[in-house]
């Protein structure tokens, strides 16, 4: 006597006996991800492009503002006040010291670079966010005690998109959910990755939600 045996699915098992046992499906989870602006210091004209994309989507942003950007581009700052973004405004000090170490560097006054970034910042009439972008993402201890105690919190990010993570002609992928983005919109940006960054929102399901959304959702 021969028998033959006959693979048959559990999950049609289960639907033979009456339960309501849909087949087990690949579940894909749609990315959460929080973007950041950074307008550091610069002679060129803003990345209109993006922001005027992102105002199209409505979407929740972050912009990481220097003092002397503000100073400089007052024309473009008030068009990016103008679009259909909620925009939570990040201090990134006033002039954004890049040479021995950044921020970190001992001979910066550090509280000045602080302090009155926020007064420029209040005085166009942004509303001044918890958040503070240190130039780099570069801190040190010494320097996030002393942030602390003027009232702020430190704001990193893990998609950094220009820095050799994405650039016009790589493969590579940073941006995960829950990621924070940073991109420049300041017209430093290297080539291609603005570019790069729009076409990724449009060919891929992304939410796109306020850095504290996401934290919350974080932690």
């Amino acid at each position: 006597m021969f028998f033959l045996r006959v693979f048959v699915p559990s999950w049609l098992i289960l639907f033979s006996f009456g339960c309501a046992v849909s087949p087990p499906q690949r579940v894909t989870k749609t990315p959460t991800i929080a973007i950041t602006i950074d307008l550091c210091p610069s002679s060129k004209p803003y990345e209109a492009k993006l922001f005027k994309y992102l105002s199209s989507l409505r979407a929740p942003v972050a912009v990481c503002v220097s003092g002397r950007w503000i100073e400089r581009h007052e024309q473009e700052l008030e068009a990016i006040k103008e679009m259909n973004l909620n925009i939570t405004w990040v201090n990134h000090s006033y002039s954004h010291p890049v040479s021995d170490d950044f921020l970190n560097n001992p001979k910066v006054d550090f509280r000045y670079e602080v302090l009155h970034n926020v007064n420029v910042m209040r005085n166009h009439h942004l509303v001044v966010s918890k958040y503070f972008r240190f130039p780099g993402l570069r801190h040190n201890k010494q320097r996030l005690t002393a942030l602390a105690k003027m009232g702020y919190v430190s704001l990193d990010a893990d998609a950094w998109l220009g820095k050799g993570l994405w650039r016009a002609k790589s493969s590579q992928q940073p941006i995960k959910n829950g990621s924070i983005v940073l991109i420049h919109g300041n017209g430093n940006e290297n080539k291609g990755v603005v570019d790069k960054f729009i076409n990724y929102l449009k060919s891929n399901k992304v939410e796109i939600v306020s850095l504290d959304t996401l934290l919350k959702r974080i932690n």
